[in-house]
């Protein structure tokens, strides 16, 4: 069997200053490829513009999810409004409480 080398490139194989040069360039890489990892993860995957834009409701006593709904949507299907609503707040159920601040899709909104 033929031995083709080494898989270090030559300047890497020698004793010395290649080896700490390359052992440099090596963990600059490494810092690039993970800072760009670090912009790439924090970069907001939704623009702005994209975003649906939400009103924003304080429920006030005697409030509850389906008068609201009625209130901010009164042409749209109330249960699809309520369903809405609660998928914006991450709601796991209908209870609201006097002072909460409810985000409501505005695209719901005067239809």
């Amino acid at each position: 069997m033929k031995y083709f080398g080494s898989i270090y490139p030559r300047s890497c194989t020698s004793r010395g200053t290649a080896w700490g040069r390359c052992l440099v360039v090596g963990a600059v890489v490494l810092a690039v490829m993970l800072g760009a990892r670090s912009v790439a993860r924090s970069a907001d995957p939704e623009p702005e513009s994209f975003r649906p834009r939400v009103l924003e409701v304080t429920v006030v006593p005697g409030d509850n999810l389906w008068n609201i709904a009625k209130k901010l949507a009164p042409s749209r299907d109330t249960r699809y409004v309520i369903y809405r609503i609660r998928k914006e707040n991450r709601l796991a159920s209908a209870n609201i409480f006097p002072g909460q601040v409810l985000r409501f899709p505005i695209d719901l909104a005067g239809e």
